[in-house]
């Protein structure tokens, strides 16, 4: 249901750029975490003696995971975008992205602002 109270609140257009820019934000994040993880691995290493090793493992383990974590979020806002993009034309008319939320179910039906044609957008 977030989607259809955020479609209703912003508008299509508005909605798809913000999915967008947010999805591209975490790919920043994994890609920034890549980063570090190199930096990490290159700068303190696992050749020295004592704890290092270990604090260096643990660095890149939870690095690691918070590059997978924004990886797996960006593929998922990136595709729900995709998805509700795909099926945002009017059937009758061909308008992109001009309609209005009816209800906010998970089903959103909604009516084209060009000429009052109903449809679901799932």
């Amino acid at each position: 249901m977030e989607p259809a109270h955020s479609i209703r609140k912003l508008g299509f257009r508005r909605w798809h750029e913000r999915q967008l820019l947010e999805s591209f934000a975490w790919l920043t994040t994994c890609l920034l975490c890549a980063i570090v993880i190199a930096a990490v691995l290159e700068l303190i290493g696992l050749h020295t003696p004592g704890l290092t090793p270990l604090i260096t493992l643990a660095i890149v383990y939870v690095v690691g995971l918070m590059a997978y974590t924004a990886w797996k979020r960006f593929v998922a806002m990136l595709l729900r975008a995709q998805h509700y993009a795909n099926h945002s034309t009017c059937e009758r008319c061909g308008c992109y992205g001009r309609f209005d939320v009816l209800t906010e179910t998970a089903r959103m039906p909604v009516r084209c602002r060009a000429c009052g044609h109903e449809w679901v957008l799932q």
